[in-house]
């Protein structure tokens, strides 16, 4: 499979099945943050794939194994990315082809490839996240 046919997928496993976050670490007068990329599945198989092309932690995701779950239903699985330099290099693989959250994935790569000493830029780009995480829509795209 070609590589811009993989970043094509796992841009429409991010679009349907992924999450994308900044959340301030402390208070928030703080300059430290912590961002991630996800992506959640029943499918292990998925899980493995993406992993195996693109890097990233999985994790067995707890939250649906407890008493009382009803039977049949599968465990969910997530693989993340929580570096700079990870998330840089997978928004910038994704980008070009994401439809859903393309906003959200420029305002987290402009935060991330933002020097720690430009704290306006940086909050700006926060604030975009936030933004575009709540509308869950993408701001420029436009329908006619």
């Amino acid at each position: 499979m070609a590589d811009e046919v993989k970043w094509a997928y796992l841009a429409g496993i991010l679009d349907g099945e992924g999450s994308m976050s900044i959340t301030h670490r402390g208070d928030r007068s703080s300059n430290s943050y912590e961002y991630i990329i996800q992506v959640y599945s029943t499918d292990l198989v998925l899980i493995n794939w993406v992993q195996g092309y693109f890097g990233g932690r999985i994790y067995a995701d707890e939250r649906n194994r407890h008493p009382g779950e009803r039977w049949g239903h599968k465990p969910i699985n997530r693989i993340g990315w929580h570096s700079k330099e990870d998330i840089a290099y997978i928004l910038e693989g994704v980008i070009p082809y994401l439809v859903i959250k393309k906003d959200l994935a420029q305002a987290l790569h402009n935060f991330v490839i933002t020097p720690m000493a430009e704290k306006e830029m940086r909050e700006l780009a926060f604030v975009n996240t936030k933004l575009f995480s709540r509308t869950g829509q993408n701001h420029s795209m436009e329908v006619n």
